[in-house]
């Protein structure tokens, strides 16, 4: 993902397909870069906000206007509903745990990307496709 921070200088990101994070790659050029997904931009985004290094989190606020909240902690078997992407339905689980994956949302044996509570707000999204709005 290639993003201007200035007229003078261009700023690379790239997101191995482990979750490192790395910033200014001299081996990407503009012949082997690409426009990333939407689902690859999420994927950035989400490293970012759980980066440990706290210049990231100016990162999302600057390019792409995100200050990162403080998220729903979720208890073992908790209700949820998950999905894999934004483009399957979300479906309902019970939360497990936290992994370090991609995916990083334990449920019910498998992990997904998405995971939010089940709860009288949400409970219209089961089998839908729809976005949630906090």
């Amino acid at each position: 993902m290639k993003r201007d921070i200035n007229t003078s200088h261009k700023c690379f990101v790239t997101l191995s397909y482990l979750g490192n994070l790395s910033f200014n790659d001299a081996g990407l050029t503009y012949n082997n870069a690409r426009l990333a997904t939407e689902e690859e931009k999420q994927k950035l985004i989400d490293a970012l906000l759980s980066s440990k290094y706290p210049e990231t989190k100016e990162y999302c606020k600057t390019f792409f206007g995100i200050e990162k909240k403080k998220g729903y902690e979720f208890k073992p078997f908790d209700k949820v509903l998950v999905r894999q992407s934004e483009t399957c339905k979300w479906e309902a689980s019970f939360f497990s745990n936290i992994t370090d994956e991609v995916h990083k949302y334990r449920c019910c044996g498998m992990n997904y990307m998405f995971c939010i509570p089940y709860n009288e707000q949400t409970a219209h999204l089961l089998g839908t496709k729809d976005n949630w709005e906090k």
